[in-house]
This record gives C-alpha cells, structure tokens and sequence, in this order.
C-alpha cells in the first residue's frame, strides 16, 4: 500500500450498476460481496462470498434467502430468520448499516462469524431497488499490552523491594510519578494518582504541612526533614522526607524527586519505651531487676507492697534478701539459666517480707540484654499466688471425692455388664433398646466396635446426633410405623463413627410395653460396592464423552489458523504503515476482532488437547501476583478480591500464559455470577493426593490452586456439563462457555486435574490440582518485537502454497530486515537452491503441494545443503507425534515470534538480539 487516503466515488444510483458491473472485477474485492433486489433476490456476487458461504447460491430466486437451507445465527447463537438480518432490516428502512455482526453456517455445519456493512442502492426517485452487502471474516486481536504490563511491574517490583517510597513531582504541584508502595500509603491505585495534584491525593491538611518544603525545593535547596502527615485511608503517619529539586535543560527547577520513609513504627517504639517504663511503675506485680550476681538494681512501688522495703533499702543489696535460708541454692541456678538465654514462666516458690513472713509466689524471670545483644541481666514478674494456693486446696478436696463417686459408678457399670448374656456380648449385629424420645437404653458391645463410641457416649446421644441428617424422614416414618402398631418395621440409614465418617446399617425393629427393639446389620461395604461400581462406571462415560468433545473441537479450531494468519499478519503491516485516523482506528477494530478469534481458537484447542503448551517451571506466588492488578481489573467496585499464594508454594510445570488465561476465564465467571457483589478468593496449598481423592485418580504431591466465589451456585444437575465447550449458565451475549474447556484441557494436559464445588446461593469453588516440579524455577526471559531485526541483508528463501499466507510472511519478514525468494512448492524451492542464488535460512510450511512436503524438504536440503538453517510453520498442531527435529512455528504467528525464531536459526550460538 501506498499509504495515501483513496478517493471515495459517489455511489451510483439504482441496482443497474451492479448487475453490468464486470465479474473480475467483484471477485477482486477481498471482502465478500452480493447485491440483491428489494423482494431478496441475490443478482450478483463474487468469489469471497463463495468463500464464506461455502456454496455458490442460485440468482434471482427470492425465496433462497428464506429458506432453511441457508442458516444463518446471531453473535450469541441465537438463530438470525431472513427477516431479522441487516439486509432486511435496510431493504425496509432504506437507512445502511455498518459492523453488524453475523454468523454464517456453512453446508458442512461450520459457522464463519463475519462482520458485515450494508448499503440501501436507491432509484433516482428515491425507491429502494435492492441492498449491497460487504462482509468479512471477524479476527484476533493483539495483546501487546501484557509486554508493557509486565516491564512496568518489573520496574514497580525493584522499586516496592526498597523501603523507601518514591514520588515526582510537577512545578505545577502535580504527581508525575509515585511507586507502589506510596499509593498502598495513600490507599488507591497508581493510575488514579498520577496527574493528581498533592492537595487532591492527601487532602488540604497534609499539603498545608508539606507546603514549606515544597517552597524551598522550588527554589532550589534540597532538604529533608520529618513531618506527620494524617492520610485519608492509613491515618496519621510519621515521615522522613528528602527532598531534591529537578531541572531542565535551562537549569531551571521544574519540579522535585522526594524519597519518604515511614518511620512511624520507630516513633512509636520511643513512645512505647516510655510507657513502659511508666506501665512497670503502675503495676500490680512487684517487678524486679538485677545483674547476673543477683544485685538489684530497679524496683518497683508494688515490690515495695509486696515485700515490704523501700527502694532506697534494697536497691544495691543482694536479692538473696527476699528468699529463705533453706531456698539460697535456688538463685544461683536461676542466674546460670539467664546467662544461657532462657526464661522461666511461673516458677512457684516461696519467698520472705520485711517482717520475716512467708507466702507463695509466681516467678517469670527473662534476659535483659544491652543494644550488642550481651546478656547482663535479669528482670524479674513476682505475684502473690497465696489466694490461688487455697482455691487449689479446695478444689483438690472435691475432685477427691468426685473421683470416689466416679469408682463406685463403676463398679456400678461393671455389675452390670457382667450380668448380660453371651449371645449378646459375641454378637456382630448392633442389639439394644431404644425409646420413642429417641434415646438408646441399653446396647451390646458390637455399638462400640462398630461406631467407636463408648455405651455411655451413645446413651447420652438423641439418636439424631448419630444418625445422618439426609436419613431423618425415612427413619422417622419407620417409628411411627411401630407406633401405629405395625409388628415389625425393616429400614436403612447411616450412623456417624466417632471419626466422623459414617456406617451404613439395615435395622429391623420391633415394639414391646413401649420400647423399641432394634437389630441393626452392617451393611457399609455392600453399599461401598455398588457406589464405587456406578461411579467407575459414570466417570468411563463422562472420560469418552470429553475425549469425542475435544477431537470435534480442536479439529474446528484447526481450520481457524490458515485464516486468521492472513488477516493477524496484514494488520500488523498495515498498523505501521496509515496514517489517516479512520484507517488507523478500522486496523484497531481489526485487531480487536481478531483478539476474540485467536482466544476462541486458543481456547478450543486448549480443551481438546491439541494446543502444543510451552510448559516452564513457575512459581504460583510470583505467577499469581504479577498478575493481580490483571484480574483485579475485570471485576466490579463492588466484589471483594483477595490472593493468598503463600511463597513456600511448590513449583509446578505448566505453560504460564496458558495458566494466566485460566485464571482470568475464573476470575471472570465468579465476577458474573456476583451482579450485587461478593468475595473472590485464589488460595493455593500443597497437598499430598491418594488415588481416591481426585477424579482421575491421581496420586502424589500435587498444588491445589482454587478460586472460590459467593456469587449464585451452579445448578448440582450442570456440574458434570461445565466444562464442555460452548455450554455456559449465563445469558446472551454474557459468555462463549469456553472459559471452563480451557481450565479443563490446561489441567488435563499439565497432568493435573479439575475439581468444581457449588451450591445454589452460596457460590462455587474451582480446584485446579497441578503435579509438583521438583526441577528449578525457570528465570523469566522477555522480549519485543524489535529485539530481532535482521544485522544485515540476510535472504530467507520463503515456501508457501496458500498465496496470502505467502504474502504475510514476505511482508512480515521484509518488515524485520530480509531479502525473501517467495515460492509454492518444495521443487521449486530446490530449483532456486540448485541455481546458486544466495539463501541464508528457508522457511517452509510443512503442508505443501506435490512430491515433498516441507518437512521431507527440510531432510532434503539438510543431505544436501548442510550450512542452512530450516524453519519449519504449520497451522495443524498435530503434524509432529513428538519433538519435531527443526525449528517449527505455529500459526497464526506474530511479527515477535517470527524475529525471535528466525534470529536464534541464523544465530544458534548468539545470546542476544541483533538491533
């Protein structure tokens, strides 16, 4: 392209035109394009229509359009009858339409979404004659964004590890740039601060304190100083703040760079030290300290009340003064433990007063160290424990005969069960005597065999504390059954073990002078049996229906590729080279179309297990955090975020990006199913699984990352359906119901496996369960799409038989600095070869016409061309059953990518990017 805006001719009036219009010349279009009358009849179009229809459709026939046999649906699935669509909507209001977006089912039941423009073709009176309609297939967009996000939080991290927080300011008073840390200070987002002024950030009050300073910066003089600064969320804190004035090229001040420390922590420690000291005086407890040879040097006014001397009398004397004759031995051990470090925590003694009397004390007694960690003291806690020593007594007094009672119960308990029959000690079979209030009266050893509580636990126990909550009803028609005179009652429930876990038990009942006699049959493992049976059974249908899912999807998300590699690659070209804003912002609307196909086409091949993954050893700490303020972003004000990765997480292999995009879909799914707002929480722990804890059964050590949401449930009916793609719970135009099949196939192909919990008005919590790496952390490597322009004229001999593929890697190539030599098939590629002409690297794609296919091609030219680098890019994600033996690059690619594997194939020894 030139570059230069073209020249709009006026569109001609009536439908004539266009049905003289010659057919090479529609075909030339690179959209598709019809023409029809205003009864709907199509009178003309061209090849690209073909193209995306599927079919060539007969002309003149009104009633095609009409009919079932071209379908056509809305952007969300909904099916779009004739009447509805954009070309009747203008035939009948004579007004055009522009960007409506349309899906066509092709004869072969594949959907192409096209974006589409239609246009009324007017009589000269102003009748409406017919409708021309362009349309072309929607594409990807780019996520250049995430480069930019990821060096800014690379910068933001070095900044946030440093304790001090960094501002820059403006002349004209406002921010130019504040770290991570003075944003959490003030409590809002980076973005909302900057451009900000002061007073607008922390309120009038704290620029009024900070306005004296800023003066003199502005002057030139650079200064620091403290200051409290009572912020709108943090509160009152207390700074240190540098102050250094900016200049420019003049030499003039136009603004400052501050550093601030907050140093309110260390003022209060000062504030703390005097309390203290202030707290020992006003204390109940007599507080002593002393030297390491037991001279007193501090003491307080309640040791005075405790002990009776002043501390003009003690202070300078030995504490031996306060301990009996016969307890001397005991400071002296007391001092070795303190010059070891230790403490004692209520060491009970005795010790004397002035007077000579004695009573019990409590002693805590810890190392007092100087400011270089040396021990030279001791400080001392005494409590007089004379009131609890008599408490104690008493209660000493009556657990004695608490415990006399509790022999003669026993032997009570004992008479008694020695009196019982053998049948009823032996038996395996639960037997006892029950009432109607629904208490157990008696029972025979197998109750505590069985259910690991004691007989006396059980009789203390309403039968509805034993049994399983979901067993009431039954259970309590069955007693009523016995109540209304029915002789014997046969029922099963579930009785809760003393571990918790619960014994599935078969009763048969019978009534006698008003009491229950029940006979109660374990009957767990034939229940285990046949639960364990339906679930093989129901997990072995749900694996092959999955497994038939994905081969559907991932083979019609293939076909995608081919496509959306044209239309990716001519964006970029043409990104760089319109100046005019109307084509530089349809580009933009190109891309962003384009987005949403290479995420569907991502996302389906994700879940059917097609999409080859780039798997690196991460971290989940650093991974989840770095993209926090991400996820953060796509959700509303008015739901709660948290993450809680701790960092001794164990690393997992796994493909980062690809992890990423799961957690968005995640984050994204409970932000929708939370209109009124609620709480989003991602936590991760380490878990060790056994073959029954998971699905599939894995087993080993193993991440379990979850997101939990308390927005509305999933139905426990649509569980098992969630993860298929195209199923959503949400409604129109709310979700593709791909973002679960990508969670899915990610965890299924990184080893790992799914959970999904829910329930109906309390939310819904995805597990993701990822295997342990124990290989190292993989050093992060980014890059741009400049870092990989060619050094010199290198020629890169280009074999592609899809004519615009071709042209896209010409054009991408030429943009990156090479010479190219564009052919269609591997013969022609070895001609050029076999005619001397220069070739530094080929890059073939692996599907090509004749004899050879690329990858055949490559071996060829390897036996014979030894020193040339090959290149191989496919847009079918199973051409290699394993690693394949040269380079390969999948499409659709971007220019980056391209750069990075062509420069690494011409340079394999290099470590860096050639500028």
């Amino acid at each position: 392209m030139s570059g230069q805006r073209p020249k709009v001719a006026a569109i001609p009036s009536g439908i004539d035109v266009f049905i003289d219009l010659d057919q090479a010349a529609l075909d030339a279009i690179p959209t598709g394009l019809c023409v029809c009358t205003a009864e709907g009849a199509l009178v003309r179009y061209n090849r690209r229509a073909i193209e995306l229809w599927g079919r060539a459709l007969p002309l003149g026939d009104p009633h095609q359009q009409h009919g079932s046999g071209f379908r056509r649906y809305q952007a969300d699935g909904a099916p779009l009858p004739f009447a509805a669509t954009p070309v009747s909507n203008v035939l009948r209001s004579g007004q055009p339409i522009l960007g409506a977006e349309v899906i066509i089912e092709q004869p072969d039941g594949s959907r192409v979404p096209v974006l589409m423009n239609v246009a009324p073709l007017k009589s000269k009176s102003g009748r409406v004659e017919g409708a021309v309609c362009s349309f072309q297939a929607l594409t990807e967009r780019k996520r250049i964004e995430e480069a930019l996000r990821a060096s800014e939080a690379e910068l933001q991290s070095v900044i946030n590890r440093t304790p001090f927080m960094l501002v820059r300011c403006s002349r004209d008073l406002h921010y130019r740039f504040v770290s991570q840390a003075y944003a959490q200070l003030v409590g809002v987002r980076r973005e909302e601060i900057l451009g900000k002024t002061i007073a607008e950030a922390i309120g009038d009050k704290g620029f009024n304190t900070l306005r004296p300073h800023i003066e003199r910066v502005l002057r030139g003089e650079a200064m620091e100083f403290d200051c409290e600064i009572d912020f709108p969320v943090a509160g009152p804190r207390r700074l240190h703040i540098a102050y250094r004035p900016e200049t420019d090229a003049a030499g003039k001040v136009d603004g400052w760079i501050a550093s601030l420390l907050d140093i309110t922590e260390q003022s209060r420690a000062v504030q703390a030290r005097e309390q203290l000291a202030s707290i020992v005086e006003s204390s109940g407890d007599a507080i002593i300290s002393k030297t390491l040879d037991g001279v007193i040097v501090s003491w307080n006014s309640a040791a005075e009340n405790l002990f009776g001397y002043a501390a003009e009398e003690v202070i300078g004397k030995s504490i031996t003064i306060l301990i009996p004759a016969e307890l001397h031995d005991e400071e002296p051990k007391i001092l070795e433990r303190i010059r070891r470090g230790e403490s004692l925590d209520h060491y009970e003694t005795i010790r004397q007063r002035q007077d000579g009397s004695r009573f019990p004390v409590s002693l805590s007694v810890s190392p007092v160290k100087d400011a270089h960690g040396a021990i030279v003291g001791a400080s001392k806690i005494a409590r007089d424990i004379t009131a609890r020593k008599q408490a104690e007594h008493e209660r000493d007094r009556i657990e004695g005969e608490l415990r006399e009672l509790s022999e003669k119960l026993e032997q009570e308990v004992e008479r008694r069960t020695l009196e019982r029959d053998r049948i009823w000690n032996v038996s395996e079979d639960l037997l006892g005597v029950a009432n109607f209030a629904g208490y157990f009266l008696s029972m025979n050893p197998a109750w505590s065999r069985l259910l690991g509580w004691s007989e006396d636990e059980i009789k203390a126990m309403h039968v509805s504390e034993l049994r399983h909550p979901e067993d009431t009803g039954h259970s309590e028609a069955g007693r009523k059954q016995l109540a209304q005179g029915v002789p014997t009652v046969r029922m099963e429930n579930r009785f809760r073990h003393k571990d918790g876990s619960w014994r599935w038990l078969h009763w048969t009942m019978t009534e006698d002078n008003g009491l229950i006699y029940v006979a109660g049959r374990h009957v767990t493992a034939e229940k285990e049996s046949a639960a364990a049976l339906q679930h093989a059974q129901r997990q072995a249908a749900h694996l092959q229906k999955m497994e038939a899912i994905g081969q559907l999807t991932g083979g019609v998300a293939h076909d995608f590729n081919n496509l959306l590699m044209i239309v990716s690659g001519h964006a970029q070209s043409l990104k760089k080279r319109l100046s005019e804003t109307r084509d530089v912002r349809a580009v933009q609307a190109i891309e962003m179309a384009a987005t949403r196909g290479e995420n569907l086409t991502r996302q389906l091949l994700a879940f059917s297990r097609t999409l080859p993954l780039n798997p690196t050893v991460i971290s989940l700490a650093d991974t989840v955090v770095a993209i926090r303020d991400v996820l953060a972003g796509t959700i509303h004000v008015n739901i709660e975020f948290s993450i809680d990765v701790p960092a001794t997480t164990w690393p997992v292999c796994v493909d980062k990006s690809e992890l990423e995009l799961a957690l968005v879909n995640l984050v994204v799914n409970a932000r929708d199913a939370m209109p009124d707002g609620g709480r989003i929480a991602i936590t991760a722990l380490n878990a060790s699984l056994s073959a029954h804890d998971v699905p599939n059964g894995a087993a080993g050590d193993y991440v379990a990352l979850s997101l939990a949401d308390t927005g509305c449930g999933i139905p426990a009916d649509l569980l098992p359906r969630v993860v298929e793609p195209f199923f959503t719970t949400k409604g129109p135009d709310k979700g593709t119901g791909l973002g679960l099949s990508q969670v899915y196939g990610l965890a299924q192909r990184s080893g790992g496996t799914v959970q999904i919990s829910s329930e109906i008005g309390h939310g819904t919590k995805v597990t993701i369960h990822l295997p342990r790496s124990e290989a190292p952390i993989a050093a992060p490597s980014p890059e741009d799409s400049s870092r990989y322009m060619a050094a010199d004229q290198r020629t890169i001999l280009v074999v592609e038989d899809n004519e615009d593929v071709k042209n896209v890697a010409v054009s991408l190539l030429e943009q990156l600095g090479y010479k190219t030599i564009a052919v269609e098939s591997a013969s022609e590629a070895l001609d050029v070869l076999a005619s001397g002409q220069t070739v530094n690297l080929i890059f073939t794609d692996v599907a090509l016409p004749g004899q050879f296919d690329g990858l055949a091609l490559a071996r060829k030219v390897t036996d014979r061309y030894g020193a040339i680098p090959i290149v191989l890019t496919t847009g079918y994600t199973r051409a290699f059953d394993s690693d394949p033996e040269f380079p390969v690059l999948r499409k659709p690619y971007q220019i980056s990518a391209l750069g990075r594997l062509i420069h690494q194939a011409l340079h394999p020894h290099s470590t860096g990017a050639t500028h």
